[in-house]
């Protein structure tokens, strides 16, 4: 957690058991982005799958996470009119995979936009070290593409309009 509201995040959440789950919180006085956030959870997340999601992601409906194991992502249909596409990174599917994943394209190349929900497995840390830059910084979407490089990354598409990015205007 940074920023706005840490407290409040906290108070809605709790601490995971009403979802029967496990969550662990960390406040950073800078901002920093998911990557970095995940670089720093390696210490916390033991041998179980965990899930990432950006703060500014808005999910109407709730996961099913009968079917996911990661490594995975959530995508959703982009209606036409629903919004610009170009403020969103687009996936291509095939056969419930994922097998190109393209940020903030000028050209429609898929009706699949990424939601900014992923579910990864500790094996993915070393690949977070790989794309670590001098900061300490890594971007998910790196870790994505490594992934999908190796044909790996399942998705599950939710139901229109049932996503919202809260932090694209």
């Amino acid at each position: 957690l940074n920023w706005k509201y840490p407290q409040s995040i906290m108070e809605i959440l709790e601490d995971g058991s009403r979802w029967g789950c496990r969550i662990y919180y960390r406040y950073l006085n800078q901002i920093d982005g998911p990557g970095r956030q995940l670089y720093l959870a390696e210490e916390w997340v033991g041998s179980d799958e965990f899930l990432l999601i950006t703060g500014d992601s808005l999910y109407l409906n709730p996961f099913d996470f009968k079917e996911a194991s990661a490594p995975h992502m959530w995508v959703m249909p982009l209606l036409e009119g629903f919004d610009d596409f170009t403020k969103y990174s687009q996936v291509v599917i095939n056969g419930g995979y994922v097998v190109e994943f393209v940020k903030n394209p000028d050209k429609m190349v898929s009706h699949y936009i990424q939601t900014g929900a992923w579910l990864f497995a500790r094996d993915m840390f070393p690949i977070v070290r790989k794309f670590l830059d001098k900061k300490g910084e890594v971007r998910v979407r790196d870790i994505v593409e490594e992934y999908i490089h190796l044909g790996e990354v399942s998705c599950t598409v939710i139901p229109p309009n049932s996503f919202i990015d809260l932090g694209t205007p």
